[in-house]
């Protein structure tokens, strides 16, 4: 049995100039005189609350701090919030894990879910941060409030809506791997009515930076993405109607799985190519009713994907193509009122979700168009559930908060292993229990101790790629967290920290597998561990001596293991993973790092990253060396314009965000990007324009 000791990232960082988080008081610049202005209210729990209250590991990321740091997408945070890592793949699609959940499972039944203005979205495709107000990162299970594929946690994207008047903005930028691309966005109320709009818009080409030598092109890993979102409201003071409509599309070259040997050269006989795009119009209603607070979030989402990606070794595409309909409905009241005689604050709802979901995969040899798999599903999904969480002042300084989510689903399926083959059928229906228990201690209005215990749930399914039966059976784990947030010496010192244990039921795997030598094939089954735990340590700190200068360092400290997991390869030889570390997890990571801001707009940051070993695979066979990051930028912002500098990987470390292990073959991994740089310029016009 292989134990180890890691300690996982965190890039907790600064206020939001700094681009990295800490928890939401410290990016505001909170002093100990606090103002309205200093303190950013977060709605990740479906209520209003000081992030700095909420008794739960939780990062807030600003617009600002999106913008100073260039995150500009949903993959890009693992760089930016502690304690998250990602694992990139073929096409653009992209798998979150914290706590060494949600490194392994089904790329369309996902562990860490992305909500967009509370819905949550139906695919995993690197969604684009266009315009929003703030990004709350969830972190650990929350299946009480957000249910089914959480068990990892929950981003959760606010838009901005034009009611607040903030400034419109045209950005171009331009750098590295002939990367170059467009930001726009305006709107805001409209005079003498009740009534807001916002309109936004971005585009970006890259040429990427993947050569095939084989097919002798330059711009293996080409990328072109597109995002444009619109929002009306109405809000007369009581009742709001606010509508979203986003649309959101990516095509690219999808030739990155290259030897790990060669991280920018890819020797694949064929052009893998990715499509996909997404659409979700989203009508939220909100106002007083029966004495509470009344929302309504009513969504349709239609996702599609297109990929086709070479085996690397022999001439064979393998396809996959998904399409996803989604139509959701969530009813929550949320109020205060007195619970056994003392003071609580509540929220309750009602949440039905309609899933249909087609699929295809099929495998190709090329040189001569032979259709060597094809096979097809077509499934159907039905959720309701009941939820409620209530939050009761015990005393002065004593809080305990208690929430339960009573949850059905049913699945029925219809699929063919091959063309040609019969139409077979599987249905199942999964009934679940996810319970929340925290208890907080508040000795003074900037620090808690709390202690909690959550449970997350992830239904099984089928992956018609499986061998014999195609089914897996569901996921459940227990997390249990004690943690600490308090801010000291008049706000110039913030702590956080969180020791935590995980225990997982019929982990979810979904592995990449060697199909066949003649002609080289790889495929990918899902099945499940017996039984796998995770324990460990996080701490982050964030101090500014000075009103100009802050300094920010993170650590944490993870074990993850498989406890129990024996199963069998597409041979039918018996396999033992236990003992094993998660994979895709990297070992270790300290971050540290400044952020310097002169009156005069001048701004300045730095940090760096030390990520240690990782294993690519369940089996231990390869591993991700440790690795050092350096990140820097230099800005000018001045009341209607601003121009920054900011450099990603200044080092030019060669790593893999993911690795394939291949029998025989040795290892292939999804590089990241070696040194980046850009140029970025910023012009804003009416609303608020002044530095940020």
């Amino acid at each position: 049995m292989r134990k180890t000791a890691l300690m996982r990232a965190a890039a907790f960082a600064a206020i939001a100039a700094a681009g990295l988080p800490l928890p939401a008081s410290a990016q505001s610049g909170q002093v100990s005189e606090e103002t309205d202005a200093d303190v950013i209210v977060v709605t990740a729990q479906k209520r209003e609350q000081r992030a700095q209250d909420v008794a739960a590991s939780l990062d807030v990321l600003t617009a600002d701090a999106l913008e100073n740091a260039r995150l500009l997408d949903i993959a890009a945070l693992a760089s930016g919030i502690a304690g998250l890592d990602m694992a990139e793949f073929a096409d653009g699609q992209y798998r979150l894990a914290y706590r060494g959940i949600g490194a392994t499972g089904t790329s369309d039944n996902q562990n860490f879910s992305t909500a967009i203005d509370g819905v949550i979205a139906p695919y995993n495709n690197t969604y684009r941060l266009l315009d929003v107000e703030r990004v709350e990162v969830l972190k650990g299970p929350q299946g009480t409030l957000y249910g089914r594929n959480t068990n990892a946690g929950v981003v959760s994207i606010v838009t901005r809506d034009g009611s607040e008047g903030d400034a419109g903005s045209v950005t171009v930028y331009g750098g590295s791997g002939e990367t170059y691309g467009l930001r726009a966005a305006l709107g805001g109320p409209l005079e003498e009515s009740n009534l807001f709009f916002r309109l936004a818009g971005r585009y970006e080409q890259s040429e990427g930076f993947i050569e095939n030598t084989v097919l002798g092109l330059d711009d293996a890993h080409a990328t072109e993405d597109f995002t444009l979102r619109g929002t009306a409201g109405w809000d007369n003071g009581d009742w709001r109607v606010v509508g979203r409509l986003t649309y959101d599309r990516y095509d690219n070259n999808a030739d990155n799985l290259v030897p790990v040997q060669t991280p920018g050269e890819s020797i694949a006989p064929d052009l893998g190519t990715g499509y996909g795009q997404l659409v979700l119009p989203v009508v939220t209603i909100e106002g007083p009713l029966l004495g509470a607070d009344f929302t309504s979030i009513t969504a349709y989402a239609s996702a599609d994907r297109i990929a086709r990606f070479s085996a690397v070794l022999s001439p064979v595409l393998l396809g996959q193509e998904d399409r996803f309909d989604s139509f959701s409905q969530e009813f929550r009241l949320a109020g205060d009122a007195p619970l056994f005689g003392h003071a609580s604050s509540w929220v309750a709802g009602l949440y039905f979700l309609d899933e249909r979901h087609a699929f295809r995969s099929t495998t190709l040899f090329t040189p001569l168009n032979l259709l060597l798999l094809d096979q097809s599903q077509r499934q159907s999904t039905r959720a309701i559930a009941l939820f409620g969480e209530a939050e009761t002042q015990l005393s002065q300084d004593w809080t305990l908060t208690t929430g339960l989510r009573l949850a059905f689903e049913d699945q029925d399926a219809d699929y063919r292993v091959a063309a040609g083959a019969p139409l077979q059928s599987h249905s199942d229906d999964y009934t679940s229990l996810q319970p929340k228990l925290v208890l907080a201690w508040r000795p003074q209005d900037d620090m808690q101790v709390y202690g909690s215990v959550t449970r997350g749930f992830r239904a099984g399914s089928i992956f018609i790629s499986n061998p014999g039966d195609p089914g897996y059976d569901q996921e459940d784990v227990w997390q249990y967290e004690l943690g600490l947030k308090g801010v000291f010496l008049d706000g110039a010192l913030e702590i956080d920290a969180a020791a935590f244990y995980i225990d997982w039921t019929d982990m979810q795997i979904q592995r990449s597998v060697v199909l066949s030598t003649s002609p080289f094939q790889t495929g990918t089954v899902v099945d499940n561990a017996s039984s796998a735990r995770s324990a460990g340590f996080e701490l982050g700190a964030r101090y500014s001596p000075t009103d100009r200068l802050e300094l920010f360092a993170s650590a944490s400290l993870t074990d993850a293991e498989y406890e129990d997991f024996r199963t069998f390869d597409t041979l039918g030889n018996p396999l033992d993973y236990s003992g094993n570390r998660i994979e895709l997890i990297p070992e270790t990571a300290l971050t540290a790092g400044a952020v310097y801001t002169h009156p005069s707009g001048v701004f300045a940051s730095i940090d760096a990253t030390h990520y240690g070993e990782m294993a690519y695979d369940a089996a231990n066979t390869d591993f991700q060396s440790e690795y050092t990051t350096l990140n820097a930028t230099l800005a000018y912002d001045a009341e209607a314009f601003r121009i920054a500098l900011s450099g990603r990987n200044l080092t030019d470390e060669e790593y893999f965000t993911r690795g394939l292990v291949v029998a025989g073959a040795g290892t292939f991994g999804y590089p990241a990007d070696p040194r980046t740089v850009m140029l970025e310029v910023t012009t804003r016009f009416g609303g608020d324009t002044r530095p940020r």
